[in-house]
């Protein structure tokens, strides 16, 4: 049941951002031979979208450094713990937001710059959703911020020279 469950969140996630990943690089057909113009168009997108992307990442450090400080219990504390580090990843293995920022330094093609943007925001929707529904004002304050540094990378997906 639980699997299910995760099944249709990624699904509906899905079903709400690969429209937004379509439309933001102009639907139709596309070359798999892309000319040099193309190209750095794809890059100067893909770079302000990183922006965005790096900021999140910013943020969701500085929420896990803020939760650790909170009068709350290492159980409470170990769970928000874990799903950091599923977003970000460790040291030897980075998660998909830094996974992401990385993939957003090389792309060069627009199915690339696609597929980039829809893993980010399926992979930092339950974060964004566990911080923001968080009763501590200053943790769900960390999840709204969150919410807008990811904002912008959508924003720049759907408007970023590439429409």
């Amino acid at each position: 049941m639980k699997a299910l469950r995760l099944w249709l969140v990624v699904g509906l996630l899905s079903f709400g951002t690969l429209p937004l990943a379509s439309c933001a690089m102009g639907g139709g057909l596309v070359s798999t031979n892309p000319s040099e113009d193309q190209v750095q168009a794809v890059r100067q997108t893909a770079a302000r979208i990183a922006d965005g992307v790096k900021t999140g990442l910013e943020i969701t450090r500085a929420a896990g450094r803020f939760i650790d400080t909170l009068p709350l219990s290492n159980e409470v504390k170990n769970d928000f713990d874990r799903s950091i580090v599923a977003v970000t990843g460790t040291s030897d293995a980075p998660g998909p937001l830094v996974a992401g920022l990385q993939a957003l330094g090389t792309v060069s093609a627009e199915p690339e710059l696609k597929a980039t943007v829809t893993a980010i925001l399926i992979s930092v929707q339950p974060l964004i959703t566990k911080l923001t529904s968080h009763e501590n004002a200053g943790i769900a304050g960390f999840g709204a911020a969150l919410q807008a540094a990811i904002a912008f990378a959508q924003v720049w997906a759907m408007t970023g020279g590439l429409v």
